[in-house]
């Protein structure tokens, strides 16, 4: 908050108070002590990381299906 890393802006103490900072301070690390709302953390990126995990493994199983049924009409 006060050097503003990357391009995130500087917040002196004219514009957000102490006592401010310390309110958001506590609410981040309340936040991060709650669980997760979508049961698996995968860095706590969001639903979009699960959504994407979900994706990804559903069309992993699909190949492996489509491989599986390939290899049955082979033998036969």
């Amino acid at each position: 908050m006060l050097t503003g890393p990357e391009a995130m802006p500087v917040f002196s103490d004219t514009t957000v108070t102490p006592a401010q900072k310390r309110d958001i301070i506590a609410h981040i690390t309340t936040v991060r002590a709650e669980p997760n709302p979508g049961r698996f953390s995968l860095g706590r990126v969001g639903p979009v990381t699960e959504g994407l995990v979900a994706f990804l493994g559903g069309i992993a199983i699909l190949v492996f299906v489509a491989i599986w049924i390939t290899m049955k009409r082979r033998e036969a």
